[in-house]
């Protein structure tokens, strides 16, 4: 294997990659000095992924919701019934995994055994191992799992607010589905999406700590060298059809106090903008608004208006932009029409300027930084940049680029194109 290196004096970083000959990705990380070691398999295939031209077909096809999390939990599966998790725990590894709407990622930490720990990874994610009966037990388990978040009121409050900014599409449902739609699932339809978005193609393989990079290098070559070749298979998905944003909804359910969410949809087209950028903007901007530097935050935290439970999740991607509010409040609705009037009137705030800027840019930049020294928060904020193609570590250089008049237009496209919404908790 032929690594190419790439330095980032400005982290310490280096980064060494090659793509082999079956398509997969290679990513090794040197972090010298560290005892533990991380490794992972990303595949992009996430909850979205549920409209898509299987192989050997003519047609489009839709799949039940939760498909790829259904596969996360079955690839743990080895033949004979044996479990991964099982023998990660005998190499003293620990391993997990999860699903998110655009990802599923496999992922281990581990203080010795990297070599054997990474073998195993590569193996229990490159073949399918399923019967009827192992998928009938796992559509229990997995009702189950869904059923434990419906008396979370934080859960319900959020789910309710996605709901309301996407009807009637995936980000709508749990990333589980639901106990109708796990019921749906079969065991063709399970192979079917494998065999699509598990190709070596659409998956990359990391390792960061402290390693031999060549002899790693040299395991993973003869491991992905031994498996049986696959023919790259385009990937053809349908596009997820917006409806309009539904109105303001409540509920009420076991709580102390209301609890509200505003969400806001934005339809934005940042072509000559890379994703990156872009959400960095949009999160400068959000932080410059209502982060706790900001003088609103300030004055509403100062008045009891919100407190420690105010959130704010920023989700921009090629496919979907929201951002939603979540706070516990005892005024819900005044509240809810303050937040819509500071964003539709955010180019009038005095917050909006140079030092303010400088001040949200050095504290974004110093948590990024601090977060490097995590394995496992750097490899999934890695993971999350290579989903849009981009490179986590050039971050610093991203960032210092983003000029306040960016930000403002950024923001005034942002607002522009969106629609807004909100739901509200009130206690029984």
């Amino acid at each position: 294997m032929t690594l190419q290196e790439t330095k980032y004096p400005r982290l310490g970083e280096t980064a060494y990659r090659q793509t082999l000959e079956n398509g997969l990705e290679v990513v090794l990380i040197p972090k010298t000095g560290f005892q533990e070691t991380i490794g992972l398999i990303a595949s992009r295939f996430g909850a979205l992924d549920l409209a898509f031209r299987p192989k050997n077909r003519k047609l489009i096809r839709q799949f039940p919701a939760g498909i790829a999390h259904f596969l996360e939990h079955k690839l743990f599966e080895l033949p004979n019934g044996a479990d991964a998790m099982t023998i990660f725990a005998q190499l003293g590894s620990e391993v997990n995994a999860f699903t998110g709407y655009n990802q599923t990622v496999y992922y281990f930490s581990t203080a010795s055994q990297a070599l054997k720990a990474l073998e195993l990874l590569q193996q229990f994610t490159s073949k399918l191992n399923i019967t009827e009966e192992s998928i009938n037990r796992e559509k229990a388990i997995i009702t189950q799992e869904i059923n434990m978040y419906q008396d979370d009121p934080d859960y319900q409050l959020y789910m309710s607010v996605l709901g309301q900014l996407y009807p009637n599409t995936a980000l709508a449902q749990d990333i589980a589905g639901s106990a109708e739609s796990i019921v749906q699932i079969t065991s063709k339809e399970l192979v079917m999406n494998y065999d699509i978005f598990y190709q070596p193609s659409n998956m990359v393989l990391l390792l960061m700590g402290d390693f031999d990079i060549e002899e790693v290098a040299t395991s993973v070559e003869a491991f992905q060298n031994g498996r049986r070749p696959r023919k790259k298979v385009p990937i053809e998905k349908q596009a997820m059809s917006l409806q309009p944003v539904l109105t303001s909804s409540s509920m009420e359910f076991s709580v102390a106090g209301p609890k509200l969410a505003v969400g806001l949809r934005s339809q934005s087209n940042f072509t000559n903008l890379s994703t990156f950028k872009y959400r960095l903007s949009i999160k400068l901007l959000m932080a410059m608004i209502l982060g706790w530097t900001s003088s609103t935050y300030q004055d509403w935290y100062d008045k009891g208006k919100i407190d420690d439970s105010f959130q704010m999740e920023i989700e921009i991607t090629q496919a979907y932009q929201f951002l939603i509010l979540t706070m516990d409040t005892s005024e819900p609705m005044a509240m809810s029409k303050r937040i819509r009037q500071l964003l539709h009137q955010f180019e009038s705030l005095e917050d909006l300027n140079e030092a303010h800027l400088t001040l949200v840019k050095q504290e974004m930049y110093g948590e990024f930084l601090k977060s490097l020294n995590h394995l496992e928060s750097t490899a999934m904020q890695y993971v999350n940049a290579w989903i849009d193609e981009e490179d986590l570590f050039e971050f610093p250089e991203i960032l210092d680029s983003i000029s306040l008049d960016d930000i403002l237009s950024v923001g005034r496209d942002f607002m522009a194109k969106s629609e807004m919404t909100d739901f509200i908790i009130f206690p029984q």
